[in-house]
C-alpha cells in the first residue's frame, strides 16, 4: 500500500511532522466544508465542491438550493457540518425552524421561494432530490463520520506548520467508492 510505503521512506525527523489518517480507525479526524471563519469563502468552498462532485448533474436550480441551504446553516450554527445541510434537505420541520429565524435577506428569500404557500411539498421534494442525491453519498457509513464532525482538522495550520498529511484510502479495505470520496475530500 502506498501510505505504508510513504511512511517507511520518511526520515525520523520527518516522521515527527506526520498526520496519519486511517478512515477505518475508531477515531477519525473530521474534514469540514464550513471551516473557514470567512463566511463567504466557506460558502463558495462548499458550492464549488458540490458542483465538482456533481459533474453533469449540476444546474442553476441545484446551485440555488445548495446556496440557500448552506447560507442558512452557516448563519444558524457556529460550525455547521454536512449533516446540517442533509437535514435541511430531507426534514421539512428542521428546515422551517432554521429558515424562519434567519435575518439574512438571501435566506429569507430562499425560505419564501421554497417554503411559501404557493409551492407544493411535492414540487419542493422533486427539486430538492437533485441536491439531496449529491449529499446522500456523503451520509454513507465510513464517510459520514468524517464529514459530520463539528471539530475538524485545521488544514491551513497543518500546511503552515509544514506537516505531512497521509490519508490511507486503500480501496481493498474500504471500497473503491469510499476511497475516492475520502481522497477527494482530503484534497479539497
Amino acid at each position: 500500500p502506498l501510505a505504508s510505503a510513504v511512511l517507511q521512506s520518511l526520515r525520523p525527523d520527518e516522521l515527527k511532522r506526520v498526520v496519519y489518517i486511517d478512515p477505518t480507525s475508531h477515531k477519525v479526524p473530521g474534514i469540514g466544508y464550513f471551516d473557514s471563519d470567512d463566511v463567504e469563502l466557506s460558502l463558495q468552498h462548499f458550492e464549488s465542491n458540490m458542483e465538482a462532485r456533481s459533474k453533469q448533474g449540476w444546474g442553476p436550480r441545484t446551485a440555488e438550493i445548495f446556496r440557500g441551504v448552506a447560507r442558512a446553516v452557516r448563519g444558524f450554527f457556529k460550525r455547521p457540518t454536512i449533516l446540517h445541510v442533509y437535514k435541511m434537505l430531507v426534514r421539512e420541520s428542521f428546515a422551517r425552524a432554521i429558515l424562519s429565524q434567519s435575518k439574512d435577506p438571501l435566506v429569507v428569500d430562499f425560505y419564501q421561494n421554497w417554503y411559501g404557500e404557493e409551492i407544493k411539498p411535492k414540487d419542493r421534494a422533486e427539486a430538492f432530490s437533485h441536491p439531496r442525491n449529491k449529499i446522500d453519498e456523503l451520509m454513507q457509513p465510513g464517510i459520514r463520520e468524517i464529514v459530520a464532525q463539528p471539530g475538524t482538522l485545521d488544514w491551513a495550520r497543518l500546511m503552515d506548520d509544514r506537516r505531512i498529511v497521509i490519508v490511507n484510502v486503500r480501496k481493498g479495505k474500504i471500497g473503491e467508492h469510499k476511497a475516492k470520496t475520502i481522497g477527494n475530500l482530503a484534497l479539497m
